[in-house]
């Protein structure tokens, strides 16, 4: 890989001495430096499990259906925030960007590279261990991001200037991170994680008595929402997995690409920490003016044979409860975008399948108002019903009551975006892994026709993803 680093540090090197009398001067601010390099050996040698080892964050993002991928690592620029300004932080901070970029973006129009990723906690604040390492909303500006767009791959490599570009260490800067990411015979590149015989020595909050408790808590909730006006809360519980080696997660990546192709697979390391997963649900996707959204709630297992599952699906579409809970989600959705957006187009439900389980989902699709950032709307829909409840603010409260512990990022937002595109989901179907640690969560939401019986066997089925990674460890 030796030409390749050379080959890439001289085009950086070009590019700066071409733009360098460009540069706002320093007393103007920070300025964004993004160079984009294509290389299509960019994957060939890249060891997820090594880059995953430093102490930098590290966001991995795919989208196996649509063939893109990005790995971001390091960090030039990081945005943290709490409380109100969450989403309204990164979007102040991504105009200043706009108006002091030095790029070769325009030799690339046609691709949509993400500028920040982004990490957003659920709301609810009481002290938890577990997430001690993440934020309660992080925009981090990766100092390189690794992007694959079916067969062409890219490496962008971003820098925050204060004015005039120094040419000599940002491409000794570019060198010595190339060096490290793609050089196979380097000492980090030689540490192989070990997994054979990584056992799971102990499950906690799977047993008869944790089934119990949630029936019990079911039963608690549905007395609520009958006698406080509640319409809908979504409970959630989370199996802890103690394991007797490091996980391996080249291997976990590919198996969620595999098996949940359509889903947008994730994983954000931030020092000792790994939260990652695979969601179906999208909050919101943009770009320019144009809005997507799902709405998805209402749920039902996959059946063994196509009649098994069609009747599965009928039963699913006919579902007073479901659909209940569904039409919960949706209206919140249509009258929170409304005054953002025109042209709103709302498609009729169907039934959305995954692996093992399927779900109602309503795309809704609309223009935002000139005056109005997908931001913006981010911000006033989230945390929609469809993982809370409503009304909002009264189901937090009961779960903050019930669940007895932190979601973290469990029901966050895990997302992308650049000036003009970017793409957000709920973070669900998702694990925290914390020295030999996995806590896997999973949720229902609740309304007053919900069986505890059957709410218990959907919480299962949405454990099942990340818990089937793990089927050796079970048989050990």
């Amino acid at each position: 890989m030796e030409e390749f680093v050379s080959a890439a540090v001289n085009s950086l090197a070009d590019f700066l001495k071409l733009k360098k009398p460009a540069a706002p001067p320093a007393s103007e601010g920070e300025v964004l430096l993004s160079f984009i390099y294509q290389s299509n050996e960019i994957f060939n040698t890249l060891v997820i499990d090594n880059i995953l080892r430093a102490q930098d964050p590290v966001f991995i993002i795919e989208k196996p259906d649509e063939e893109y991928k990005f790995i971001g690592i390091s960090k030039s620029a990081v945005i943290v925030e709490n409380g109100s300004r969450r989403f309204s932080s990164i979007d102040k901070k991504i105009k200043e960007y706009k108006n002091r970029l030095l790029s070769n973006w325009d030799f690339y129009p046609n691709l949509n590279i993400p500028l920040f990723f982004g990490a957003v906690e659920f709301p609810i604040d009481h002290s938890d261990q577990d997430w001690k390492n993440f934020y309660d909303s992080v925009w981090i500006l990766p100092q390189i991001l690794l992007f694959k767009k079916q067969k062409n791959s890219f490496i962008i490599f971003n820098s925050v200037l204060q004015g005039t570009p120094q040419i000599k260490i940002l491409t000794n800067q570019f060198r010595i991170i190339l060096e490290y990411l793609f050089n196979p015979h380097g000492e980090e590149k030689s540490v192989q994680v070990k997994q054979h015989n990584n056992a799971i020595l102990k499950i906690e909050g799977n047993l008869p008595k944790d089934k119990k408790k949630w029936k019990n808590q079911i039963n608690e909730l549905i007395e609520q929402i009958s006698s406080e006006n509640v319409q809908k809360v979504v409970l959630s519980r989370k199996i802890d997995l103690f394991l007797s080696g490091e996980i391996k997660f080249s291997g976990i990546l590919k198996r969620l690409a595999e098996r949940f192709s359509s889903c947008f697979i994730y994983l954000y390391r931030n020092g000792d920490s790994i939260f990652f997963g695979a969601s179906p649900e999208k909050l919101l996707k943009f770009e320019n003016a144009s809005a997507e959204f799902d709405i998805m709630a209402g749920s039902a297992p996959r059946g063994k044979t196509a009649d098994e599952d069609a009747a599965l699906e009928n039963e699913l579409l006919a579902s007073k409860k479901n659909l209940y809970e569904h039409k919960i989600v949706l209206d919140y959705i249509k009258n929170i975008i409304t005054p953002f957006t025109e042209d709103l187009t709302i498609y009729k439900t169907s039934v959305k399948k995954y692996l093992n389980i399927q779900h109602l989902w309503t795309k809704v699709s609309a223009r935002l108002k000139a005056d109005f950032s997908a931001l913006t709307i981010a911000k006033a829909i989230y945390p929609a019903p469809s993982i809370c409840g409503m009304p909002k603010e009264e189901a937090i409260s009961l779960i903050k009551k019930i669940e007895g512990y932190k979601r973290g990022l469990y029901t966050g937002v895990i997302g992308w975006m650049n000036f003009n595109a970017g793409e957000f989901v709920i973070a669900i179907r998702s694990a925290l892994y914390h020295r030999r640690k996995l806590a896997i969560f999973a949720g229902n939401g609740i309304v007053k026709d919900s069986n505890p019986d059957d709410e218990w066997k959907e919480t299962e089925l949405k454990l099942n993803p990340i818990l089937s990674l793990f089927d050796n460890e079970t048989k050990n």
